[in-house]
């Protein structure tokens, strides 16, 4: 990735989440594990070289368009994470996996109902 683009995608990433008045969008981007990590990442790697420059620069390409592409999708669906969630400290993909296990335990339950009698 040429310069240029990081830079184009460092400056929307920042338009997108933190100069954004939507709380949601902010709550939905830091809370996604991704997100959280990459950002470790960078603050880490930022305050090794001193704390020259944003700690977005210090990602690879790779990690920044994962970043971006994580921030387009919570600006454009800032409603994926509740406050509930955001109360009892439940992250996106926590959410995801409870669904995932509440679906299944439904279905054990119906298997239960239907089939335990024959």
């Amino acid at each position: 990735m040429d310069e240029d683009r990081r830079k184009a995608y460092i400056k929307e990433i920042i338009e997108l989440i933190d100069e954004n008045e939507n709380l949601s969008v902010k709550i939905s981007f830091y809370s996604d594990l991704t997100v959280n990590n990459l950002m470790k990442k960078a603050y880490s790697l930022w305050e090794i070289r001193g704390g020259k420059g944003i700690p977005l620069e210090y990602l690879s390409d790779e990690e920044l368009e994962e970043l971006h592409r994580r921030a387009m999708y919570y600006y454009q669906n800032p409603l994926s994470f509740s406050y509930a969630d955001m109360l009892k400290g439940i992250s996106v993909e926590e959410r995801k996996i409870n669904k995932e296990n509440i679906g299944g335990k439904f279905v054990k339950v119906l298997k239960r109902l239907f089939f335990a009698s024959s």
